[in-house]
């Protein structure tokens, strides 16, 4: 029988969540071990750099493959010919779903999780989404308040590097940002348009992404190839890999799952509300022949899944108190997307990433003081 070995704290998966909660957790001089299901990906491994007369159909999907081996995945813009390899086949990771309900589950199971190929936008949450329960009547109040996130948002932003232009806009709160990308001619003339015809009340700005227009952290600024869901070698948008994993990890097995998720009609109403919204800002800066339209796609496909272990103030609403931590299993702590309470129109990455570096540095507190 081998050396037992013992550590102070173990994280499940290696994703966005998970490398943080690796980073901030060894940073304290824990001893932490990593759990992935999925095996490693070196930049040898990335293919930012392959061109389409390297490839079998010139870039194009192999379609009857990916039918029988990634008819899911497949589904997602970014499972190409190029990156289907970061994402699982499905005929060997199966899931079920409850009668009459549907869940298109995206997954990219190996060291790094989805951050190897994920969008890279990300936008602070303000009190009008911590609130929004609350004021609307729909599921159950937030435990924290913007106050209580807000220095972990600004710790996570100084880490990553995060490229935007400050607005000033109290439901989209500014951030850490680095030089923001420029909008080009067209798009600087819908923003003039669009800001006459609300009167400043709604604007057109550059989109907030984790990836680098300056040198930052030891990582290079961003060389604009384009192609940053096929892995990134120089580390110029932020991963796990690229930035806060510190070690490699095993390969674990996991059990199918069983998903029941539908759509409310509340959320139905929302998205009606959202293409009305968009086709008149749209027709507000010039656009001609704008048609709304709304596509009926199943839950999943939108790719951030959040809830099933929310946190609240109580036991009995909730899985976990207002530092993600389990009511019945106190040296537990879940700081990935089951965690949320709500949902929000922002991308909630980097939310993700502040709540569990808040979390950490609850829970090793805890653990100093004794109390865990």
């Amino acid at each position: 029988m081998g050396k037992r070995e013992e550590y102070d704290a173990i994280v499940v998966g290696s994703g966005m969540s998970g490398g943080w909660a690796a980073k901030e957790i060894t940073e304290r001089g824990l001893r932490t071990i990593v759990l992935e299901a999925g095996g490693l990906v070196t930049p040898d491994d990335y293919v930012m750099d392959v061109y389409p007369w390297d490839l079998k159909y010139r870039g194009r999907r192999e379609r009857a493959v990916q039918s029988l081996q990634r008819p899911i995945q497949s589904t997602c813009y970014a499972c190409d010919a190029w990156s289907e390899k970061f994402f699982v086949r499905d005929d060997e990771n199966p899931y079920t779903t409850a009668e009459g309900t549907d869940f298109s589950w995206i997954r990219g199971r190996q060291v790094g999780g989805r951050s190897i190929m994920w969008g890279r936008h990300v936008y602070r949450w303000s009190d009008l989404d911590f609130e929004a329960s609350l004021k609307d009547g729909h599921g159950v109040d937030w435990p924290i308040r913007y106050a209580d996130i807000e220095p972990w948002y600004d710790h996570v932003e100084r880490f990553i590097g995060v490229t935007g232009q400050a607005e000033g806009l109290a439901q989209l709160p500014d951030m850490q940002f680095l030089p923001p990308m420029t909008l080009n001619c067209q798009e600087q003339v819908a923003r003039d348009r669009l800001t006459q015809a609300y009167g400043g009340e709604r604007l057109i700005t550059i989109g907030r992404c984790a990836v680098l227009t300056q040198p930052h952290n030891g990582r290079a600024a961003c060389h604009y190839c384009g192609t940053c869901e096929r892995g990134c070698s120089t580390h110029s948008y932020f991963s796990s890999l690229a930035a806060t994993l510190p070690a490699v990890v095993d390969k674990w097995g996991i059990p199918a799952l069983r998903i029941h998720c539908e759509w409310s009609d509340n959320e139905r109403k929302m998205l009606q509300e959202m293409s009305v919204q968009a086709a008149e800002m749209l027709d507000a800066v010039g656009a001609r022949d704008v048609v709304s339209f709304v596509e009926d796609n199943p839950p999943g496909l939108t790719i951030h899944e959040m809830g099933t272990a929310r946190m609240a103030s109580d036991s009995e609403t909730s899985v976990l108190n207002g530092w993600n931590q389990a009511w019945d299993v106190p040296n537990l702590f879940m700081t990935d997307g089951a965690c949320m309470a709500s949902s929000a129109n922002q991308n909630p990455s980097i939310t993700y990433m502040a709540l569990t570096a808040r979390a950490v540095n609850h829970a090793v507190d805890l653990m100093d003081r004794g109390e865990l």
